[in-house]
Formats: C-alpha cells, sequence, structure tokens
C-alpha cells in the first residue's frame, strides 16, 4: 500500500513543478506581448459626434471628416470656462504638430488663464465650413459673458490645417483668420 502512496506523492511533485514552468511561460508570454504592442498600438481620435459618414486612408481624409475635425477642435479652443478652459486646451496642445506648435501653445495657455482668471464664459457659434486638402475654415460668431452679462460678441473666422499620417491627424496650425487678406492673422 506505501507504493500507492509514493507514486501518488511523486506525480504531484511532478505536477506542480509543470504548472509553475506553465504559469512562468505565460507570465513571460503577458510581458513579452505588453512589450511588443506598446509599438503597434494606435490611437485614433474621432469627432465627438458623428453626423456624417467619411472615409480615411494613411495620408488623406474626406472632407467630411476634416470639417467634423475642426469643429470638434475649435469646440475645445473657443467653448470655454472656467471648469473646462485647463482640460480643453490640454487637448488641443497634446493634437498639436509643427514648427508652429510652441507658439498656439502658449496663446491657448494664455487664452485658458485669462478665461479662468476673469470667470468668463465664451461659446462659439459655427456658421459655416470650407475645406480646401487639409485646410478647414471656419465662421461663426463668439459669444462671452461675465457674470451673465454679455461682454462681446462678433463675427470671426478661424483656420485650421492639419496633417494626416498612418491614419492619424494633427493639427498644425490653428487661429483666427482674415478673409479679406486671404492669410492668417498674426
Amino acid at each position: 500500500m506505501l507504493p500507492k502512496y509514493v507514486e501518488a506523492w511523486e506525480n504531484a511533485i511532478r505536477d506542480k513543478a509543470f504548472y509553475k514552468l506553465v504559469i512562468i511561460l505565460l507570465g513571460l508570454a503577458l510581458i513579452a506581448n505588453g512589450y511588443f504592442r506598446s509599438y503597434t498600438a494606435r490611437v485614433m481620435v474621432y469627432p465627438p459626434e458623428l453626423k456624417r459618414k467619411f472615409w480615411m486612408t494613411p495620408g488623406k481624409a474626406s472632407k467630411e471628416y476634416l470639417e467634423q475635425m475642426a469643429l470638434a477642435f475649435l469646440h475645445f479652443t473657443l467653448d470655454l470656462n472656467p471648469e473646462n478652459a485647463d482640460s480643453f486646451v490640454k487637448y488641443v496642445i497634446d493634437s498639436l504638430e509643427g514648427e508652429k506648435a510652441g507658439k498656439i501653445s502658449q496663446s491657448l495657455l494664455t487664452d485658458a488663464r485669462y478665461i479662468k482668471d476673469n470667470e468668463i464664459y465664451q461659446v462659439f457659434y459655427p456658421a459655416t465650413v470650407s475645406v480646401n486638402e487639409n485646410e478647414v475654415i471656419v465662421a461663426g460668431n463668439i459669444t462671452r459673458k461675465i457674470a451673465g452679462k454679455e461682454v462681446m460678441n462678433r463675427d470671426v473666422h478661424y483656420r485650421i490645417v492639419f496633417r494626416i499620417k498612418n491614419y492619424g491627424i494633427a493639427v498644425t496650425d490653428l487661429g483666427p483668420y482674415d478673409p479679406r487678406k486671404g492669410s492668417p492673422k498674426d
């Protein structure tokens, strides 16, 4: 009777060693998967609300997509109040690329600080959108209120230039636009 228990005990020891090996291999596979997947993961930025169908290739996007993205970025740039200014501006800054990124970032941070310091509630109402290649020009109206009193109401034009690369979208230029001059305001 003793050999039967010894055999079961030896089987249990072998099984324990086998399970340890399997656990170690699975752990290593999980670590390797996480390590190598970090290089291939892509984050897609979509407009907050999809209103129209659009298409995209690795280096180009449809006018509908650019229009929706321009409106989304202008929402995060111009629809500001003391509570959302920091998070909205950070979202736009994280999407900036190119030589103008620093200047645009500084301008956005200055605007956010001004909004917060003066308790301003600002809303942008887009009226028209025109798309040409990767450039979008949006005309609309900005309204600012302080303590419930309207202090500004004016028509504005904004220009956004996008760069599309590997299905990702980045903002390379963003700012006021003068339609009479046909160039960005500096």
